[in-house]
């Protein structure tokens, strides 16, 4: 079964978001598990070093490989755009010779290859079972062509998977079959413990302000000596600067440590969760994409044992997983930490077991829409 999305490993010269790639191999593995054999089809425009990255074929699991193309890595405007191009073209040829009528082909929502898949699936007659992480016209800003083309390919999907139930209403009127993961649904090995030297508190993802990064360094003004609040995220050059300069500011007034821990990524990133008793999940609950989106966040705190402290918005309070968290119900410095301060850490539920249970229902549910 083809999987479209853009998949790379941490030790991959190809960028893309570390979210997007534990949601994609949480999903491939549960493919896997139920005897299907997936290959990923990443089609990475973008690189992080070096001027020509090799295309290769190579194993990710037990009954998951991965193809990736080859792309020069410039900055130059026009290639760029060439190379999107060609990307799209590698796609499609291989949609073309290689899907068969009838079979599933899975396409993690991406706006830059709807048109080649649409074109591919009309040609071959094939499957689309269309993973939907948010609706980009509520998120981004695209141009008409790309919210046209969008909603075409909401409609022509044979089947879906959701981060939450609210977007299968948003998206599937037609009651068109579907399963719901609200994230990353691998329960991690336990390689790591807190020290109790603090509460230690992460916040981990992006650090573009509008998405409540500002908020949970600012809730460390109202914290004291008894916590540590750590910052792990990727953004671009400017955010980074903005971040740590932002943090600078913030210790000034607090007795509170803050720590910016910088992009980590696999078995670091894993471990250096497991050390920390709670992680932080603000959200603008004002932007349009919070009523039908779930920070995947939430589901790799939880995975690696984690109390999760986040704002009470529908598609969390409503989720599998929306009575196991701790609510700040409007994202103001003060009350994030106020809900930080709730979490009774000798009191717990088992984060581990939660998702789980969630693990289990869900490879059962893939396998009946498929």
């Amino acid at each position: 079964m083809f999987y479209i999305s853009y998949y790379t490993t941490p030790d991959d010269a190809r960028k893309s978001s570390p979210a997007a790639n534990a949601k994609t191999l949480s999903v491939a593995k549960s493919l896997a598990s139920n005897g299907i054999d997936v290959e990923i089809l990443s089609t990475c425009t973008v690189a992080s070093k070096g001027k020509f990255i090799k295309g290769r074929r190579f194993k990710v699991d037990d009954g998951i490989v991965c193809r990736q193309f080859s792309l020069f890595n410039t900055g130059f405007g026009p290639f760029r755009r060439l190379q999107y191009i060609l990307a799209n073209m590698r796609l499609f040829l291989v949609l073309l010779f290689k899907a068969k009528k009838g079979e599933n082909v899975l396409f993690y929502h991406a706006i830059e290859r709807i048109q080649p898949i649409l074109l591919a699936k009309k040609l071959k007659k094939f499957r689309l079972v269309l993973e939907v992480e948010e609706i980009y016209n509520d998120s981004l800003s695209i141009t008409a062509k790309n919210a046209a083309d969008e909603l075409k390919c909401f409609a022509c999907a044979d089947s879906y998977i959701f981060p939450t139930a609210l977007l299968n209403e948003k998206i599937n009127p037609t009651g068109k079959p579907f399963a719901v993961i609200h994230g990353t649904y691998e329960v991690e090995p336990v390689v790591a413990t807190p020290d109790n030297d603090h509460i230690h508190i992460a916040y981990a993802g992006t650090l573009n302000p509008l998405k409540g990064c500002a908020e949970a360094i600012d809730a460390a003004e109202f914290l004291n000596e008894k916590y540590h609040l750590h910052i792990l995220g990727y953004g671009t050059p400017d955010q980074i600067e903005e971040t740590k300069s932002h943090i600078e500011k913030i210790k000034e007034k607090t007795t509170c440590k803050i720590t910016f821990e910088g992009l980590l990524s696999g078995k670091e990133y894993i471990a250096f969760l497991q050390g920390c008793h709670i992680g932080l999940s603000p959200q603008n609950p004002d932007a349009k994409f919070t009523d039908t989106s779930f920070p995947s966040k939430i589901l790799s705190y939880m995975s690696n044992g984690l109390q999760v402290v986040s704002i009470e918005i529908p598609a969390i309070k409503t989720s599998d997983v929306g009575e196991y968290i701790h609510y700040f119900n409007e994202q103001t410095p003060q009350n994030i930490a106020q809900a930080i301060k709730s979490v009774d850490l000798k009191n717990v539920v088992d984060t581990r077991e939660i998702i789980s249970t969630l693990n289990k229902k869900f490879k059962e549910k893939i396998k009946e829409i498929l």
